[in-house]
């Protein structure tokens, strides 16, 4: 039985009817044509763009095919029944996870029939199912893992394979749009056609959608699946093309190792931001049930092809430019590019947390402070703080961010060139920008182009929306929060409301506009272009272009990208071919923590769950307080199982990893025991580093030395008692507290991850040069006519092998565990200075073991590598290529391999490279996670808050902000 709408819930408004298919014609045909363009006019074979294009008097449809890798036999070509399969089973197992897993019931808006449809939620868990799953492909074959080479050699297939299932899907839920229930009809399914999608234009409807929610419901005799419903709309937008996003660029990434023999910072960092988003938008999966796509637009071609085939495909070009022309930033480009993604991210997640706080409770003393003004609708509209600054001020942050998806392309353009290898025949890739250069920008910034004018569309949406919805008191909110965007003035109130500028039929707010991740704009008119280009465009592009994107542009594409150009050109087009010396993947670990770190930080001033108390409070509330207030997050307490039995052991883990690294490493028994021993003696320099800094310094550790020098000391006891340490100050009842408390966990989790990867990187190295070694056969022919092949215990080789493998799973997980542990002390624990101590400390120790060799010669002979020099392996400072061949590739470019790193080095370093980045992304995305809980139950934050306040000053504690 359904019931009336009440007033919470909020009344679709439906986006005005075009009067023609004109616009909707053009889509449905011109956008699978630009996707393809994409594909095959920036390419690997001969450039990006293709170089015919940019000499038109010389250009031909023959050279065109020739240099693009059309297809032999045409279209025909790109449509191939192999692919299309694949492709279906990849949409078969994500429909599989969201039936089989266990997720979140929740239910929907209000629909017009007076029923709500109940949705399950859990595509988080099966995005990280998938990525498991591609994580242990990647570890146990590396690049050559086939899903990454299937997907670099059928790119286009699999383009117009997405395409085709969603022109399908599409047709079929268009015609059986027309068997939903009329009015006065039975509808037990809630069926209904969306607003303003029954035009009776052919075209236009079948690309808007007609029905609001197509649900299929399954035969109930079918096992384990029977009689689950399945929401085409939301299934189609948060599933295959979303996570499949993600998926192409890991490809690419293990495209750019297999070709160059490195991974670039650059591809790795828009790799991470973009799977970030990602991850983001898949564990914020319930707030899009109330979003338009959801609540307002039909589903048809719009979203169908917006999902699958636009979306991955165009929102990957960074990355696939990246994999065949490699850009190097360093460090000062890293750093640019990280303080660009970090404004954006600051502005966009402290307005919506601003917006969400004063939503749930105006008197919250987060939001207490800002004006407001009543509505005749019942709310009140903010117009202070970032809502006074600028009206949608949340969009603006959204955009600065694409600007990290596309400045580490630099300025792009490239033209490949292939170089013939007299003694072996095979071809080195040798791109160089050339003629080209600049021209890629078409490509790699497209994004930030479309994204802006996306985001401008969403803008003139909403102001539309709000004018109906709040009449003249918008008018009044207008007349004081006058800008959008940005407090410079970008539009006024002229430019945004009259009428003679924008119409309800300006094609602007047209409903053939593709919203949300498919927002395409509607009719691509000279109109279109004259209104939103010229008159609102025009002052967006003066004012934030100006005010921002000109510095942009000027502080870090003059200083970023002159430098890639500059350098990492020069270093391309000077040398014949890349090897794995170009991009050490040790120097990107070390980011791994500072970035962690500055993230962390960043969310315990902006998350509405770890305030108060955050990383920036002159001092961290108490243990228990931080853990009752923060009750919501299981790793917000000490008492966590991982806390108490993973950290507080964390060198038994540490040393456990090891043994079992340097017991299953094979080498001949004439280089094990100098190679044994130094790794020994790393060691006992780190381990004695952790126990001088955490546990003994002639008396009390480093840590809490340094605590009672800055001022700090045990309070709560007896005025005669003085306890030097923290064990003893809490042992005895005390409280630590007043001084700069060096975090141990930071520290601890720094040390241990960074020397378990790097003893693994050092073990895989000696491999590695036992194997191309010039004189690795005669030594190899001695060892094995001595009997003198390493064994354990008297095992033979082929079992250590077999036990090597299990020893890297251990490393992996001790680490994989040691990088969460280090993201939640992040979050939750002690103020930035001190987390920032505790990783320089360890860094310090890191650094004095793995690089100071390569400052002082002698060391290496120490406890670093073995002598002679001629025998001498990489050391994780210089890593210095082992080639004992030259990187050749056969004539098929994408087979270029570094043949000098061997089988061990492929399988160790690339789960650094390609895994790691799947890993370091997923610790990424989990920083959001402890959001959630305060978004989903305000009220209970509330209660706890209030609860905490009375339990502090009924102990006469006063704020429990220190």
């Amino acid at each position: 039985m359904g019931h009336k709408r009440n007033k919470s819930d909020p009344a679709p408004v439906p986006p005005p009817q075009e009067t023609d298919g004109i616009g909707a014609f053009a889509l449905v045909f011109g956008l699978p044509v630009l996707t393809l363009a994409s594909v095959f006019l920036c390419n690997d074979v001969s450039g990006c763009p293709a170089p015919a294009l940019l000499d038109p008097r010389t250009l031909t449809l023959a050279k065109l095919k020739e240099q693009t890798a059309w297809p032999e036999n045409g279209l025909a070509g790109l449509f191939e029944a192999e692919v299309l399969a694949w492709t279906l089973a990849y949409y078969g197992l994500s429909l599989a996870l969201q039936l089989l897993l266990p997720g979140e019931e929740r239910e929907g808006t209000l629909l017009a029939t007076g029923g709500r449809h109940k949705y399950k939620l859990n595509s988080f868990n099966s995005a990280l199912v998938i990525m498991a799953g591609l994580g242990a492909g990647t570890y146990l074959y590396g690049a050559e893992f086939v899903v990454w080479r299937y997907i670099w050699d059928k790119f286009a297939q699999i383009a117009a394979a997405n395409l085709v299932i969603a022109t399908v899907l599409a047709v079929w839920t268009y015609v059986r749009s027309f068997t939903v229930p009329g009015p006065g009809q039975a509808n037990p399914e809630h069926r209904e056609l969306a607003k303003g999608a029954d035009t009776g234009i052919v075209i236009y409807d079948f690309f808007i959608g007609r029905e609001l929610n197509p649900r299929v419901s399954l035969a109930g005799w079918l096992p384990l699946i029977g009689g689950q419903v399945v929401d085409i709309k939301v299934f189609m937008e948060m599933r295959p093309g979303l996570l499949g996003w993600v998926i192409l660029n890991l490809a690419f990434v293990a495209r750019q190792y297999r070709a160059y023999g490195s991974v670039s910072d650059s591809i790795l960092l828009v790799t991470g931001f973009q799977a970030l988003y990602v991850f983001d938008a898949l564990y914020m999966e319930p707030a899009m049930l109330t979003t338009r796509d959801i609540t307002i637009d039909g589903f048809g071609f719009m979203l169908s092809f917006g999902d699958v085939a636009w979306l991955p495909f165009i929102y990957s070009l960074q990355t696939r430019y990246l994999a065949s022309y490699p850009l190097h930033l360093g460090v000062g480009g890293i750093a640019g590019v990280l303080a660009i993604q970090a404004l954006g991210l600051y502005i966009f997640r402290a307005s919506n947390n601003e917006k969400n706080w004063f939503r749930t409770n105006p008197k919250d003393p987060r939001v207490a402070h800002l004006r407001s003004m009543q509505t005749a609708a019942g709310t009140r509209l903010i117009t202070s703080g970032w809502w006074g600054r600028a009206r949608h001020i949340n969009y603006l942050g959204d955009w600065i961010m694409s600007f990290s998806y596309c400045l580490p392309t630099g300025i792009a353009g490239f033209v490949q060139h292939r170089v013939q290898k007299p003694a072996t025949g095979g071809v080195t890739l040798a791109p160089e920008q050339a003629e080209a250069r600049g021209w890629g920008m078409i490509f790699t910034y497209f994004y930030i182009i479309y994204f802006g004018v996306l985001l401008v569309h969403r803008e003139l949406r909403d102001e539309e929306k709000c004018r109906k919805k709040y009449g003249k008191d918008w008018d009044a909110y207008c007349e004081i929060v006058r800008n959008i965007t940005s407090k410079s003035n970008i539009t006024s109130k002229s430019n945004i409301t009259s009428k003679s500028n924008i119409t309800s039929k300006s094609n602007i707010t047209s409903k053939s506009n593709i919203t949300s991740k498919s927002n395409i704009t509607s009719k691509v008119t000279n109109k279109v272009a004259s209104k939103i280009v010229g008159k609102i465009t025009s002052n967006i592009t003066t004012n934030i272009t100006t005010n921002i994107t000109t510095n942009i542009t000027t502080n870090i594409t003059t200083n970023i990208t002159t430098n890639i150009s500059s350098n990492v050109t020069g270093k391309i087009t000077s040398n014949t071919h890349r090897t794995a010396h170009d991009t050490p993947p040790t120097g990107l670990l070390l980011l791994i923590y500072p970035t962690i770190l500055i993230l962390g930080s960043l969310f315990s001033v902006l998350s509405p769950v770890a305030a108060p108390g955050g990383a920036f409070t002159a001092r961290p509330p108490d243990a228990d307080q931080r853990s009752f207030l923060h009750s919501t997050n299981y790793f917000a307490g000490k008492r966590n199982v991982f806390n108490l039995y993973f950290v507080k052991l964390g060198w038994f883990w540490t040393t456990l990893a090891f043994a079992a690294l340097l017991l299953t490493n094979r080498r001949s028994r004439a280089r094990q025991s100098r190679l044994d021993a130094q790794a020994l003696i790393r060691y006992a320099i780190v381990s004695l580093s952790w126990i001088l800094t955490t546990q003994w310094l002639f008396g009390p550790p480093l840590i809490d030395r340094s605590f009672t020098i800055t001022g700090g000391q045990c309070e709560g006891l007896p005025s005669a008692t003085v306890l030097a340490s923290s064990a003893a100050c809490k042992a005895a009842g005390g409280r630590w507290h007043g001084g700069h408390d060096v975090s141990g966990h930071i520290f601890m989790l720094t040390l241990a991850s960074a020397f378990l990867l790097f003893e693994l990187y050092i073990g895989d190295s000696h491999s590695a040069h036992a194997a191309v070694s010039p004189s690795a056969a005669s030594k190899a022919a001695h060892d094995a006519s001595d009997g003198e092949t390493r064994a354990v215990g008297g095992w033979d080789t082929e079992t250590v092998a077999k036990l090597r493998v299990y020893a890297r799973y251990l490393v992996f997980a001790v680490v994989g565990l040691a990088f969460w542990m280090f993201m939640m002390t992040a979050i939750w624990f002690h103020t930035w200075q001190e987390k920032l101590s505790g990783w320089l400390l360890a860094g310090a120790t890191i650094w004095t073991v793995y690089f100071l060799s390569d400052w002082v010669p002698a060391l290496k002979s120490i406890y670093i590598l073995p002598s002679p020099a001629t025998e001498l392996p990489p050391t994780p400072g210089t890593l210095v290529a082992r080639q004992a061949t030259t990187t050749v590739v056969t004539t098929n470019a994408d087979q270029q391999v570094a043949s000098g790193c061997g089988g061990q080095y492929s399988g160790g370093v690339l789960a650094g490279a390609i895994v790691g980045s799947i890993a370091g992304t997923l610790l990424l995305v989990f920083l959001w996670m402890a959001l959630i809980p305060s978004l989903r139950k305000p009220r209970e934050r509330i209660v706890v808050e209030r609860k905490t306040t009375r339990r502090r000053r009924s102990a006469g504690g006063g704020s429990y902000a220190s």
